[in-house]
């Protein structure tokens, strides 16, 4: 059912973490997006959770990178 659709909201984010430990450096970028179709304008809560998961899918693609843990063990 195409075109029932009333509204679409294409979110993306990226981060870039700079970490260093004593004379160690790392950057590294990491993305996240998520497309998403309406039936119906979304309301605040929804668009804020929307936000969120993106946001919190790319912080944990960083996190999970072990170079950035290997440097903070250090």
């Amino acid at each position: 059912k195409e075109g029932l659709y009333v509204t679409e909201a294409d979110m993306t984010a990226t981060l870039r973490v700079d970490v260093q430990n004593s004379s160690r450096r790392y950057s590294g970028r990491y993305g996240a997006s998520l497309n998403q179709r309406f039936g119906m304008a979304p309301n605040q809560e929804t668009n804020t959770k929307l936000i969120s998961d993106v946001l919190s899918d790319a912080l944990t693609r960083a996190f999970k990178d072990p170079t950035i843990g290997q440097i903070l063990a250090q």
